[in-house]
Formats: C-alpha cells, structure tokens, sequence
C-alpha cells in the first residue's frame, strides 16, 4: 500500500472526527467513487440496454390528437404532459 500525505484544513478535520470511520476508509471510499465515476460508460449502464427494447403495442393514436407520428420514443413527451 502507497503512503501519501494529506493537508487538512482544520475545519473539515474537526467535523472527521465527530465520524465512525476511519479517515484511510473515507478516503479510499472517496477515491473508489471518483474512479468510477471518472470510468463512467452509459452504454455499460441497464438504462441504456433498456432503450429500444421497450415498445408500446396497439397505440390509440385518437387519444393523442396533439401528437403527429406518435412513437415508441420520447421525443413528443412535452406536448403530451403539458398542453
């Protein structure tokens, strides 16, 4: 394990020790969570398997009349909820 050494502003010290962790675990935690987000991939996410794999069968387009060319997407999603 590397060894590094941290400047802490005294303020946000104080509120560490008030904490059940340990400042090693905070900050591996930390870390952990800036790699991962900094990795982020949205096509690795479940959200991103789901779009286009969900339709919706047997539209009533009559029950849209503000909509042209209703879709299986959201793109007039706007039109439908607010007018």
């Amino acid at each position: 394990m590397t060894q590094i050494t941290l400047e802490i502003p005294d303020d946000l010290f104080s509120q560490l020790e008030t904490k059940k962790d340990s400042l090693q675990a905070i900050f591996i935690n930390a870390l952990k969570n800036y790699l991962a987000a900094e990795n982020f991939d949205i096509t690795k996410t479940k959200t991103y398997e789901l779009c286009g794999s969900l339709e919706v069968n047997n539209i009533e387009t009559d029950k849209f009349p503000e909509t042209e060319n209703l879709t299986n997407y959201a793109e007039n999603i706007d039109q439908i909820l607010y007018s």
